[in-house]
């Protein structure tokens, strides 16, 4: 799944599904596999067998843990599930419901590192937890009871990425985006290089990896969201959100380079473009803006040579 072969991991998943129904693992990977999927493909959501899934391994995990409190795996499947489950509301900004549940997940994986500290894997989502909620109220840290976690959210995210721990790609991302914030470009960039060793077939990796670039080097920027576009291609027919969203990175670096003439071929032909489906209407709106901008001001550059 890391390394974005969906199908692949679907059959492994319905494997696990079947012949461990005893436990909730497998629907609960399902259900990621959905998500995982629909975010790289930028396909709409199959909302109801996502919820599905993961409810039904919610009900699953608190059965067995009225059986065995104490089992840190059944308190993982519930965090995990928990977990899960406020990703993809906060993909889908549903963010009543994402804190909520964000909430209940890291009490859940508290609860098992009371039980085993060496449980790596509840690091990421505590971690990141502590990480962007300090960033995101730092404005109020001048009161007594508001402490800062931030560092201490990339201690724990960088510890469980260390242990290679099961989601250790989730904690790989969270830094990553995390260092570009803070202006920290070169740890940003090992760390997207570490990433795409560990995981060289992930295209969101490899896009980080472009984004470090843009502040360093911008031909390499464009050769490797061109090797991502390829990827795309090769596995499927290319979707147009992720042919939108590659090609005006790639225009706005060809900008920067002062080469015009290639922005306006690479911007002119999606303008052109009049049957986007809803959903791609509004994935794109913004995007869309921006290309307009990006290949008036190239066309008014040329008309200048």
């Amino acid at each position: 799944m890391a390394n974005g072969d969906y199908e692949k991991s679907l059959n492994s998943f319905q494997i696990l599904s079947s012949e461990y129904n005893n436990l909730p693992l497998g629907k609960i990977m399902l259900a990621a596999n959905e998500i995982f999927y629909s975010y790289d493909y930028q396909v709409p959501y199959n909302e109801k067998k996502i919820l599905r899934l993961l409810e039904e391994a919610e009900e699953h995990s608190n059965r067995l843990l009225k059986n065995e409190r104490k089992n840190k795996w059944n308190r993982y499947y519930l965090s995990l599930a928990e977990g899960y489950k406020t990703l993809y509301e906060g993909l889908t900004k549903d963010w009543l419901n994402m804190i909520s549940d964000g909430i209940s997940c890291i009490s859940n994986y508290n609860s098992i590192l009371e039980i085993d500290p060496a449980f790596y894997e509840a690091y990421i989502a505590i971690g990141a937890f502590k990480f962007w909620r300090s960033e995101n109220i730092k404005y109020l840290q001048w009161l007594p009871f508001i402490n800062d976690e931030r560092e201490e959210g990339i201690r724990l995210l960088k510890l469980s990425v260390n242990q290679n721990s099961y989601h250790d790609f989730l904690g790989m991302d969270v830094l990553f985006w995390i260092n570009m914030r803070r202006g920290e470009t070169e740890k940003a960039r090992m760390i997207a290089e570490e990433s795409l060793r560990k995981y060289p077939d992930n295209r969101l990796f490899k896009m980080n990896l472009a984004r470090y670039y843009e502040t360093t080097d911008r031909r390499k920027a464009i050769r490797l969201y061109e090797e991502v576009l390829n990827a795309y291609e090769r596995n499927k027919p290319l979707n147009r959100i992720n042919e939108v969203t590659i090609k005006t990175k790639i225009a706005i670096s060809y900008f920067e380079l002062g080469e015009v003439k290639k922005v306006v071929e690479i911007t002119q032909p999606i303008l052109k473009i009049k049957d986007f489906s809803k959903h791609e209407s509004l994935s794109l709106a913004g995007r869309l803006e921006r290309l307009s901008k990006l290949n008036t001001d190239a066309k008014a550059a040329v008309s200048k040579k």
